[in-house]
């Protein structure tokens, strides 16, 4: 079957698992990709990584590119936001040639990327480059910058541009973007799609199996398959943080039956 994406998973889908676990997971259901978060119930990455359980794993994987980024939990625009997780996963990074850390935007959804937001910005940016990393921090469009356009505003007053990791659940649900819009402003910085669904229960936004909820997934991939074919596509299954939802195994059944059948139609 023809499949114009490098396919991957998150291990926020299946947080009780250790490294080798989730990628004979991946691998089971023919996903080459992993987008590290959490492992063994946790999100403390750097000290999951150094356990000897996950070691040798790790080294196979970043060293056949099966691993996209590390991901952290670091506010771009928080002035609170602290540095040793960065330095520490930027270590192992630079260690192992992962080349990007994923942060968030560390604000509100509904805050300005006023003079403010911008300077902290500025400033978390230059403690991060004063450690001497090779690796790359990658802003998700999540939060306070959900929109597209929100971080292109950031990135003309910062006068430098970031790597994306283009959360389209935010850019449409939060962000109230279409497909082109958000992709005219960020094509060409994004490094990966994390792609989920959901659904509105009540005052907030749940998630779901795929196919279950109101994203268009199937548009949307046959938009991703016009426009960026190659790009590196991961499902962001938020199990760690909805513990009730089914096992991930279940999520990517609905995921290949649900979503992933466009491939044939291409």
């Amino acid at each position: 079957m023809y499949q114009p994406f490098h396919l991957g998973i998150s291990t926020l889908g299946c947080p009780e698992l250790n490294l080798p676990e989730a990628a004979a997971l991946a691998e089971r259901f023919n996903f080459e990709l992993l987008e590290l978060r959490t492992l063994s119930g946790n999100c403390n990455l750097a000290a999951n990584l150094k356990f000897p359980e996950n070691t040798v794993t790790f080294r196979k994987l970043a060293t056949a590119n099966r691993i996209t980024l590390l991901g952290s939990s670091f506010g771009l625009s928080d002035p609170k936001a602290e540095l040793q997780e960065l330095e520490e996963l930027s270590e192992i990074a630079d260690a192992f040639q992962i080349p990007y850390i994923r942060i968030f935007g560390g604000m509100a959804y509904g805050h300005p990327v006023d003079h403010e937001a911008v300077e902290i910005a500025r400033s978390n940016l230059m403690r991060y480059q004063n450690l001497g990393r090779r690796c790359r921090l990658a802003l998700e469009t999540h939060d306070g910058y959900s929109a597209a356009a929100k971080c292109a505003d950031l990135f003309r007053q910062l006068g430098e541009e970031l790597p994306i990791v283009w959360d389209v659940h935010h850019t449409v649900n939060f962000g109230g973007e279409s497909f082109p819009e958000s992709y005219r402003l960020l094509h060409h910085l994004i490094i990966e799609v994390h792609l989920k669904d959901s659904r509105q229960e009540n005052d907030r936004r749940r998630s779901c199996l795929p196919g279950k909820g109101d994203f268009p997934g199937v548009e949307f991939l046959s938009f991703l398959a016009k426009h960026a074919p190659g790009m590196k596509v991961i499902f962001e299954y938020e199990k760690f943080w909805e513990p009730s939802l089914p096992p991930l195994e279940s999520a990517l059944a609905a995921l290949r039956d649900n979503w992933l059948a466009v491939y044939t139609k291409f």
